[in-house]
């Protein structure tokens, strides 16, 4: 099915029967199927594909009721802000806290909404990216089929079995948070200038608050799980170019740094590790480790890390680390074993 997807890539047709089979999966059998038909793939396009039909089987749902077809989609929508000056965790926290007013997201949400037959609802929590990515597929779909029969009353409710992570107390000038909702009528798909509104509108909403934020990113595109690692790509981005300012800040210029980058980790589990060094010599705690989305082609994700480094002047050299990537998802990259044993002794890896 997989194959005769990316045969037919214009076929809603196809998609369809693939994702309602990628269901039928997760349902009766729960999440190790699917993980494990990811692993086997014969190559990455048919292992993107995979995860692809089953994200989008858990992140929409229809139900019938007295005749009259109710459709559900889970979406999120990350938040990028950056502030002129480092804060705590905590920090960041009282300053989000007024947007989280239910009422007014729901609102904004409604007002958004325009004349589409969905209507949309927030649920008034932020969320971290470890709080979401956690999730399991089955997780995700049983908050779709919670929706399909939830209201706007039954906000506070819904995320509730699964709690947040407690985040360390570091200063940071980025920070990373997820609103989630779902929208719910006889279409739950916005257009893609709906799409756009409802992005401006909830960006006006942590503008209003945030107002001392230097930057602020809103991704959204009416999914769940597009916007989770798009949001966390411009996040990292954004935490390597204040790594580079900091060093920069200790009399370290980006003409004399360079970055070390080597990918690890397997289909369902990718990250990348980044080491900065001035003159060969590893510059002491400033060693990274990225999360990549599962099944992306390593030579982009590789590209996306290297380009604003290098925009930055920073020198990088990439390496490869023992991977179980197969031969056929490997990029060409320069194979490089003084990099590679010096990852192999590092003390300290730092989340961005």
């Amino acid at each position: 099915m997989a194959a005769q997807v990316l045969d037919h890539p214009q076929s809603r047709l196809h998609r369809s029967a693939f994702a309602h089979a990628a269901a039928e999966v997760i349902r009766t059998h729960g999440d190790a199927p699917v993980l494990r038909a990811i692993e086997l793939a014969p190559d990455l396009k048919i292992a993107r594909a995979i995860r692809q039909a089953a994200e989008a089987a858990c992140e929409t749902a229809s139900t019938s009721s007295n005749g009259r077809e109710r459709q559900a989609r889970l979406f999120s929508i990350a938040i990028v802000v950056r502030f002129a000056e480092p804060l705590t965790e905590r920090e960041f926290g009282d300053y989000l806290a007024p947007i989280l007013d239910t009422g007014s997201l729901l609102a904004r949400a409604q007002e958004c909404g325009g004349r589409h037959r969905a209507r949309s609802f927030i649920w008034p929590h932020a969320w971290a990216f470890d709080d979401l990515s956690r999730l399991s597929l089955s997780d995700v779909r049983h908050l779709t089929l919670m929706a399909t029969t939830a209201g706007a009353a039954a906000n506070g409710n819904i995320t509730l079995r699964f709690p947040p992570n407690t985040c360390a107390q570091r200063r940071c000038a980025t920070f990373l948070r997820y609103l989630t909702g779902y929208q719910i009528g006889s279409e739950a798909t916005l257009e893609r200038r709906q799409r756009l509104r409802f992005a401006d509108c909830v960006r006006s909403v942590v503008r209003a608050s945030l107002s001392d934020a230097h930057d602020i990113a809103v991704i959204y595109d009416g999914c769940f799980y597009g916007p989770l690692w798009h949001g966390l790509r411009v996040y990292q981005g954004y935490r390597l170019a204040d790594v580079v300012a900091a060093l920069a800040a200790q009399g370290i210029g980006a003409h004399e740094l360079a970055a070390s980058v080597a990918l690890t980790g397997s289909r369902n589990k990718m990250s990348a590790r980044i080491e900065f060094l001035r003159g060969g010599k590893k510059l002491d705690h400033h060693v990274y480790r990225i999360l990549l989305e599962p099944q992306t082609d390593p030579t982009t994700t590789v590209a996306r890390i290297v380009a604003p480094l290098r925009g930055l002047g920073v020198k990088v050299d990439v390496a490869r680390e023992g991977a179980t990537l197969s031969t056929a998802d490997r990029p060409a990259l320069k194979r490089n074993g003084r990099a590679e044993r010096r990852f192999a002794t590092l003390e300290l890896t730092l989340p961005l």
